[in-house]
């Protein structure tokens, strides 16, 4: 019996994404201080808010330092401070004036939605390899001030993904969205960590489990081609061929040219016994690439099926010429010599 089997192991054309807090500017003013001091203080720090408010962050730094020599423990002041540090990128200074206004005034709001908006900034600066667990930290730190903030939930998620932690990822995405049910960049995560999770299992032989993935993912995009050709793999891997074509037929009603589907096409048509429709689909993956060794395989063991041995030798070697270390192409060659000598 010739082999065949194709494994499909494609990228899901989805973005991935940050989700971030939107910033605001900054109206707080100074409390109470005697005197003229009162006075020259606020002004300091209005000054400086204008200076902010108008982009110059460089500049309203020194308004609010002036303020803070004669006030250094006024916790508005400290946390515009902060505010102009972080508009200038330096999210650890911005963070220690945070914490500084904090620790005077615990239950001050401003200053704890920004030390939030320095931490996911601090977390998203090390959200690259490498630095993902330590992302995780900052994020968790968030998460301690706001165990709702969505932004935070939704980059963990990102973190584990990025981790390989496909699984673990998924609770975080789902607490992001029962806060923000129809967030884009969420859902987009969500499905994407839903399709690896089935091509895991459908690298594994676990099918019917898979599909249990691939349509969680298809319920967040239905019109992923990635997704529903999988799918089809799917099913076709545990017999049900007519349901496979189905599914590479939404795949290609989408992406018409996606040879992988159209390999995969042809494979289901010659389990259904429909030879020469088989060699149809086949034919159409090589025209548009002639070095996609999956097709080249496939057309050698439809040939085969007719007869046709040495031709079906000639695409194997093809297969093989592209891809040398193409076992399944090799073993069909063999295969087929053994029946030829």
């Amino acid at each position: 019996m010739i082999i065949i089997k194709f494994v499909v192991f494609i990228l899901v054309g989805l973005v991935l994404g940050l989700s971030l807090l939107n910033v605001g500017y900054h109206n707080g003013f100074v409390g109470t201080v005697a005197g003229q001091s009162n006075q020259t203080v606020n002004e300091l720090n209005k000054r400086g808010l204008d200076l902010l408010i108008s982009g110059n962050y460089s500049e309203s730094l020194g308004y609010f330092d002036k303020a803070l020599v004669i006030f250094p423990d006024n916790p508005q002041v400290l946390d515009n401070k902060g505010f102009a540090l972080y508009s200038l990128g330096n999210f650890s200074g911005a963070l220690y004036f945070y914490n500084k206004a904090l620790a005077i005034e615990p239950n001050y709001t401003t200053a704890s939605r920004d030390k939030q908006l320095a931490l996911l900034k601090l977390g998203n600066q090390l959200l690259k390899p490498g630095g993902y667990s330590d992302a995780i930290g900052y994020y968790d730190k968030v998460l301690a001030i706001n165990a709702s903030n969505p932004h935070a939930l939704n980059n963990i998620g990102f973190a584990l993904y990025s981790l390989g932690n496909y699984s673990g990822a998924i609770p975080y995405y789902d607490r992001s969205l029962a806060i923000r049910p129809n967030d884009p960049v969420t859902l987009n995560n969500k499905g994407l960590a839903l399709y690896w999770i089935g091509n895991q299992l459908l690298g594994k032989g676990n099918y019917s489990d898979a599909i249990g993935y691939f349509d969680k993912a298809l319920a967040i995009n239905a019109s992923n081609p990635q997704l529903l050709n999988n799918k089809g793999f799917a099913l076709y891997s545990l017999g049900n061929y007519s349901g496979a074509i189905q599914f590479y037929d939404r795949a290609l009603g989408i992406q018409p040219n996606y040879t992988t589907a159209l390999d995969n096409k042809g494979l289901a048509l010659f389990a259904l016994g429909k030879d020469n429709e088989a060699i149809g689909y086949l034919d159409k993956a090589l025209s548009l690439d002639p070095k996609d060794a999956d097709a080249l395989n496939g057309k050698g063991v439809v040939l085969a099926k007719l007869g046709n041995y040495y031709e079906a030798i000639k695409y194997f070697d093809k297969a093989l010429t592209i891809k040398p270390d193409f076992a399944l192409a090799l073993k069909n060659k063999q295969k087929i010599l053994e029946l030829v000598k």
